[in-house]
């Protein structure tokens, strides 16, 4: 009795295993997060089925790790029924990284370098026989890194998940050999993250160069969303004590979001934009290998964006932002101090001037596991300086209140373009 449409479903653990003291981490998503969606049309079937066999809808999994780790004992002393394992002496180490697509042509991948990238989510790794059970569990370290100790001899299978289900698994595992009491040293173990992230930051700008530069203070509870092209709502957010707003695991469009800040407190100076350029990582050890493609040295950037930006793909000046300064360095430190145009370029980092989008907007695309960064200069108007009016024409299709004054742009809805709006002068 459900009308067509698009759900997310979402699995929740019972109250009553939660307050045993249970844990149980969901394995499976569709394409990051949580919810699992589901399409369902008139007359929909019982069943699901887009190729091969007929199924669920959805199916979603989940691992507790006590089970998993009560199991090794058995292994171990030949007792469990379906894997049996000898000399439990081994251990392995590694450190879960990021794997990061390329810029076209080039289709290599290659590690963050460390665990930054993810630092938002918790890692868990599972560990067991290529073709049954697992029967070793651990979470990672605040760095990314972990260690399992006690294994058996024997050739197995090492698997990665994450809290908030953004590393990508179907499937996906990291074969392991061990033998004779060895520690084994994986290194980094390179995961795809399903969706991509965005960074940003409003600050008090005090010398009106559109970069946030150290000594900078950030500004608090700044409203900071991201929209579709119809002005409907993506993700909504304020900035923190410190200035900062970020949005991990954004669905990548594969067109434009925009990002925009609230102009209604201050005025614009200025907005530092990094974008991720693919391939290795600012800082990481990929860096400066013969044949690899170059890496910027920048600070925003490092260990989780590439921000070099070779002549042979830069932008040719006649197609360049107006009014934008193009920075050699993506930290923007050669930016002039006021914000003027220009700029060597050479990096993936530039600085928009405040009248090129008002109200501090800017069109974003963002990939599977890249990361890109927008810093929005702000200051105070001057006094008797007005912000002007800016609003939008909202589609209220479903409008949540009888009383029109009370009316406020639900997520939903879509802005309407193209409206002729008059402004009178009372009296």
């Amino acid at each position: 009795n459900m009308m067509q449409g698009r759900y997310g479903v979402v699995a929740t653990p019972a109250a009553d295993r939660i307050a045993r003291g249970e844990e149980w981490l969901q394995t499976n998503t569709l394409d990051g997060q949580k919810a699992h969606d589901s399409f369902l049309r008139i007359g929909e079937p019982s069943y699901f089925q887009e190729y091969g066999p007929a199924g669920w809808h959805v199916a979603i999994g989940f691992a507790n790790p006590d089970i998993i780790n009560s199991r090794k004992a058995a292994v171990c002393n030949g007792s469990d029924p379906t894997v049996t394992g000898s000399n439990c002496t081994n251990s392995i180490t590694a450190i879960v990284t990021t794997e990061r697509m390329s810029r076209t042509p080039d289709e290599r991948l290659y590690s963050s370098g460390d665990n930054t990238s993810f630092g938002f989510t918790q890692c868990y790794v599972s560990f067991g026989d290529p073709d049954g059970e697992d029967f070793a569990f651990t979470k990672c370290d605040s760095n990314g890194s972990f260690t399992l100790s006690g294994l058996p001899d024997g050739d197995w299978r090492l698997t990665v998940f994450d809290q908030w289900n953004d590393m990508l698994v179907d499937g996906l595992s990291t074969p392991v050999r061990l033998a004779n009491g060895a520690l084994v040293n994986l290194g980094t173990i390179a995961t795809s993250q399903w969706q991509a992230n965005i960074y940003t930051s409003s600050f008090f700008d005090a010398n009106r160069n559109g970069v946030r530069d150290p000594g900078e203070s950030g500004l608090t509870l700044v409203s900071t969303n991201i929209r579709f092209r119809d002005g409907s709502y993506s993700n909504f957010n304020n900035t923190d004590l410190d200035g900062n707003a970020g949005f991990n695991e954004v669905f990548p469009l594969f067109s434009w979001y925009v990002i925009e800040s609230d102009s209604t407190r201050y005025k614009s100076t200025g907005t530092h934009v990094v974008y991720d350029a693919g391939g290795p990582a600012d800082g990481s050890p990929s860096c400066g290998t013969a044949g690899y493609p170059p890496c910027g040295t920048s600070s925003i950037g490092s260990m989780m964006a590439n921000t070099a930006e070779p002549a042979a793909v830069a932008l040719p000046s006649n197609l360049r932002v107006p009014g934008a300064f193009y920075c050699g360095n993506a930290d923007c430190t050669d930016a002039p101090s006021p914000l003027a145009p220009g700029g060597s370029g050479g990096s993936s980092g530039r600085v928009d001037p405040p009248w090129l989008a008002w109200p501090g907007t800017e069109g974003w695309q963002g990939f599977s596991g890249q990361n890109s960064f927008l810093e929005f200069g702000k200051t105070p108007f001057a006094a008797g300086e007005t912000g002007g009016i800016h609003g939008e024409v909202n589609y209220a299709s479903t409008r949540p209140f009888d009383d029109p004054q009370l009316l406020l742009h639900v997520s939903w809805t879509p802005d309407v373009p193209n409206v002729t709006v008059n402004l009178y002068q009372e009296g």
